[in-house]
């Protein structure tokens, strides 16, 4: 089943910042949750941040989150966290290659949601194309969750956040 991955985005008054923002900074109450066919919501972060590296970020690595299948190094039935993090736990640093290990990397810069909110503490939250079709997952030792969303409608949703804000 797939859900719907909801962005809300509510500009702080400027009484509200600790620092003066850039130019090119908007700093936001930022929400990303999942809504559940039950009518319920799934909280993935509420951060206070700035908001555009979070869209910007997504804009430039659409076509990767659209399009780019996880790497055969971290494929899993389970989804791209678990793939990502099960890698990690068995790599063998000795034996594996450089390139193995940059070409992971590289791909959870595209995929990973911390890469567009650096300086922010949130989980290692995965979006893109899975071997079940579009997904936002996380997986840690005793915790794991996956779902199925509807990227293409998220990241258009995106590109509307942007032409507003930046606009205005």
């Amino acid at each position: 089943m797939m859900h719907r991955l909801d962005l809300k985005i509510t500009k702080l008054d400027p009484s509200q910042y600790i620092d003066i923002p850039s130019e090119d900074e908007v700093y936001a109450d930022i929400s990303l949750d999942v809504l559940l066919s039950d009518g319920k919501t799934f909280n993935i972060f509420k951060i206070r941040w700035d908001v555009i590296c979070l869209l910007k970020w997504t804009l430039e690595k659409k076509q990767a989150i659209l399009f780019e299948s996880p790497l055969d190094l971290i494929k899993s039935d389970f989804s791209i966290a678990y793939g990502i993090r099960y890698f990690h736990e068995m790599v063998d640093l000795d034996s594996v290659k450089d390139s193995d290990l940059d070409s992971v990397f590289e791909y959870k810069t595209r995929h990973g949601l911390r890469f567009a909110l650096r300086g922010v503490d949130i989980n290692s939250v995965y979006i893109g194309k899975s071997t079940k079709g579009y997904e936002i997952s996380y997986s840690s030792e005793d915790y794991h969750w996956t779902y199925i969303v509807d990227l293409p409608e998220f990241i258009a949703s995106v590109e509307d956040y942007y032409v507003k804000l930046k606009n205005k």
